[in-house]
């Protein structure tokens, strides 16, 4: 049931861990809970032999979450993994819970973020505004030239992959706030870091290719107010960007 579930596509992005449990854990649960109760009634006295039994109270909460643990960990070890119909053993990834968890989810995030690989890079959060000091790119260091995206002529590689991402969003989606499109590329498949996104968006301004709406006006091209704008997240997010 849960692997045909799994297919369903408002659980693309969902991992699904199954252990069977020897028994039921309802019960020590629910003494946990009481043994924690008293103990927090413990700043209320000031009688020892009081005092000392609600530590007591709180020790064997400790003693039973303890046991719980072991016995999760001891389910988990021998349960299974299922992600978009498939399904594999804990311990066919890992000999521990925490190695096959690491494995497994490794290897479910490369497909949920499919597309991570078109911008794999976090970006520098001060690099858009340093960008936008340079009035020729011919003199943008490599530093500041990333994905190789300006060529040594101060052109734009325009067929970069993010770029026509961004385009092709752009286009079926009209303006943008800038906050909604940062949250749309940070978002699965894409998983790009805002600072990312932001600086390709100011590439593509710089290029041409997108406009800017700000305060209610269209800005096409650089100005103290689109630099301002451009420069952190918290300014960008106000703003709006669609396709020249």
């Amino acid at each position: 049931e849960l692997k045909q579930r799994s297919m369903e596509n408002q659980n693309a992005s969902r991992n699904y861990f199954l252990g069977l449990l020897d028994d039921v854990l309802e019960k020590t649960l629910e003494e946990i809970v009481r043994c924690e109760e008293l103990a927090s009634w413990k700043n209320r006295y000031d009688d020892k032999e009081i005092l000392d039994y609600l530590i007591s109270q709180f020790q064997e909460a400790q003693t039973l979450k303890d046991s719980v643990r072991r016995k999760l960990v001891s389910a988990l070890e021998s349960g299974e993994f299922i992600f978009r119909g498939s399904a594999k053993t804990s311990k066919s990834l890992a000999d521990n819970v925490r190695d096959a968890a690491n494995a497994w989810l490794k290897t479910s995030a490369e497909k949920v973020y499919h597309k991570y690989d078109l911008a794999p890079i976090t970006i520098e959060s001060t690099a858009t505004q340093r960008l936008l000091q340079f009035d020729d790119l011919r003199s943008v260091p490599p530093g500041l030239n990333q994905f190789s995206i300006i060529k040594a002529d101060g052109s734009i590689v325009l067929s970069n992959a993010a770029i026509k991402a961004i385009e092709d969003y752009l286009q079926n989606e009209g303006q943008v706030d800038g906050r909604k499109l940062l949250d749309h590329f940070i978002d699965a498949p894409y998983g790009w870091h805002k600072d990312t996104t932001r600086y390709l968006i100011t590439i593509m301004f710089l290029a041409s290719i997108v406009k800017l709406r700000i305060a209610g006006d269209t800005v096409k091209v650089k100005g103290p107010l689109a630099i301002e704008k451009l420069s952190n997240v918290t300014a960008f997010n106000s703003i709006g960007v669609s396709m020249h």
